[in-house]
């Protein structure tokens, strides 16, 4: 988590996440997210991360 600017106290905010690419072997997801103040868009928060897939657990749907 980044944080761009200091986040309000007792402010509605947003939380958006976004996939942003897949491995090759459905072995992980690479997902990015910002946290917005709700009243104006402004983003507060930055975060970028990889998932791995846990073993034996069911891969992803592939979307057509």
């Amino acid at each position: 988590m980044r944080f761009v600017k200091p986040v309000p106290l007792e402010t509605p905010l947003l939380g958006r996440g976004r996939l942003t690419a897949r491995s090759d072997h459905d072995r992980y997801v690479d997902v990015e997210g910002v946290i917005e103040e709700l009243a104006n868009s402004e983003v507060l928060a930055r975060a970028r991360g990889r998932f791995f897939f846990q073993e034996g657990a069911t891969p992803p749907v592939s979307e057509p």
